[in-house]
């Protein structure tokens, strides 16, 4: 099951290439639209796009990224500041712990164990 959270990562990785390269088209049609009459309306819509994959590339791509990068790494045995420097928030560690117990091969038993296990490797600082 490992696996499928790495193949997870890589997918989220050119899930932001794809979106940043929409975003340099979008930004393109923009500098197209200004200044030419009749193009308000165009302008205002293309600029609502940009915006918008911006946001989910940055807000919720790169989040989701971080949350299945820290699952991979307690999965595979890192050390979590290996990974990241700081402590992760805590909405962070709470994706990344179902990440954990959806991709990790724990029974339902251990699930409580390894719940606590997980959130002190989140805030060890080894």
């Amino acid at each position: 099951m490992i696996r499928y959270i790495k193949i997870k990562i890589k997918s989220l990785a050119t899930e932001s290439v794809i979106i940043k390269q929409e975003e340099t088209k979008v930004k393109s049609y923009m500098r197209d639209c200004r200044g030419i009459q009749g193009l308000e309306k165009s302008l205002s819509h293309h600029e609502q796009c940009y915006h918008g994959l911006r946001q989910h590339r940055i807000n919720d791509v790169r989040n989701e990224s971080r949350a299945s990068l820290l699952a991979y790494g307690f999965l595979r045995g890192r050390k979590r500041i290996q990974l990241e420097k700081n402590a992760p928030q805590e909405w962070l560690v709470e994706r990344a712990m179902k990440l954990v117990l959806k991709y990790g091969e724990i029974s339902y038993k251990d699930q409580a164990a390894t719940k606590e296990v997980f959130k002190l490797w989140c805030s060890s600082k080894e």
